[in-house]
């Protein structure tokens, strides 16, 4: 089973959401797993989109060391949707 959603589905959920502008990149729209959607807020994105709202969601919750960004405090919910 594919995560890929139809193109027809892609076309109304865009019109749904203005936020998903599409600008390069993939542009396919995927279907968010159960333990990734309550990061991203949404059950289907692109995976720009993805990528944004988890970063977001880290910035948010503070879950960044301070002394090296690119070091990443899983709390629960990064836990069980990254393992």
């Amino acid at each position: 089973m594919s995560n890929k959603v139809p193109k027809d589905e892609l076309k109304n959920t865009l019109e749904r959401d203005p936020k998903l502008e599409l600008r390069g990149g993939s542009q396919s729209l995927y279907r968010v797993s159960s333990s990734l959607a309550p990061i991203l807020q949404t059950s289907e994105t692109t995976s720009p989109h993805a990528l944004k709202r988890v970063w977001d969601y880290i910035k948010v919750h503070k879950l960044q060391t301070s002394t090296e960004k690119s070091q990443i405090l899983c709390d629960p919910l990064l836990k069980k949707a990254f393992g």
